[in-house]
């Protein structure tokens, strides 16, 4: 059942997602066929298909998050627990990685013009980053900066940026997961999250350093309106909001993942 749950919200997460892709979009083919045939019922399609995506995307979301918690409370002992856990992280991770393209490719969720792009798209991967690691942290990262490129372009793909998130990804989990070497076998623990390193430091390497000095180098060789000092000033205002956004959202996450772990959901 728990398995039924899971899979039934994936593709009802999945339809609700195409739904507001097609809802948002303009001047695609796809998301056109899918409005004139929602026209014939529909006088507004656009905005049913943005309604009802937003809707059968919480439901989607609602079943895959009760799913995975049922599952965790019908297993009966934690040595036959191993395969349903990994079953739960990769769901998990799989929604975070849909939550992630939706967050930072629908007009409306975020902003995406020429060299400036802002958004709540770091969440998803933070959270992934928090309760599970760096490898998990920079695979869903790169993945939504990947997919969402290929499925939902805005403008000439360009894998340095995947690169840099991959990276970011993994600067979240070794700052943010209290076990961030797990993975190598190490005894490395934080004892604490503490504003200064765990919050301050990534936040720093990931927007200024990365974000700023290293993803704008890939926007000065994509865009030539600019030279890389002219587009460093005019992407300033992307960072000037991230920075302070992502500190007072961090600690929020840190608690909510307190809580996802004690539900069920794993994590270390």
């Amino acid at each position: 059942m728990s398995a039924f749950l899971i899979l039934l919200g994936v593709v009802i997460f999945g339809g609700g997602a195409f739904g507001l892709f097609a809802g948002q979009i303009e001047k695609n083919a796809l998301a056109d066929s899918v409005c004139a045939f929602f026209g014939q019922v529909f006088s507004e399609p656009k905005t049913f298909l943005t309604a009802a995506g937003a809707v059968l995307a919480a439901i989607g979301v609602f079943l895959i998050v009760f799913g995975v918690v049922n599952a965790d409370r019908s297993d009966k002992a934690e040595s036959k627990n191993r395969a349903a856990m990994s079953i739960r992280v990769m769901t998990v991770l799989a929604m975070l990685i849909a939550m992630g393209i939706m967050l930072e490719r629908f007009p409306g969720l975020s902003i995406n013009n020429a060299g400036l792009k802002l958004g709540f798209a770091f969440i998803p991967p933070m959270l992934a980053a928090i309760m599970y690691g760096p490898v998990e942290g920079a695979i869903v990262y790169g993945l939504v900066d990947l997919i969402g490129a290929l499925l939902f372009p805005f403008g000439t793909y360009h894998p340095g940026f995947t690169i840099v998130a991959a990276i970011m990804g993994f600067v979240m989990g070794v700052f943010l997961n209290k076990r961030p070497f797990a993975f190598a076998k190490s005894g490395f623990e934080w004892k604490k999250i503490r504003f200064f390193p765990n919050i301050i430091l990534p936040v720093v390497i990931n927007c200024l350093l990365l974000g700023l000095v290293v993803n704008t180098f890939w926007v000065s060789q994509l865009y030539g309106s600019r030279t890389y000092g002219g587009w460093f000033v005019y992407r300033l205002v992307e960072y000037a909001i991230l920075v302070p956004a992502e500190i007072i959202m961090i600690p929020v996450l840190l608690k909510l993942c307190e809580r996802l772990r004690k539900a069920g959901f794993g994590g270390r």
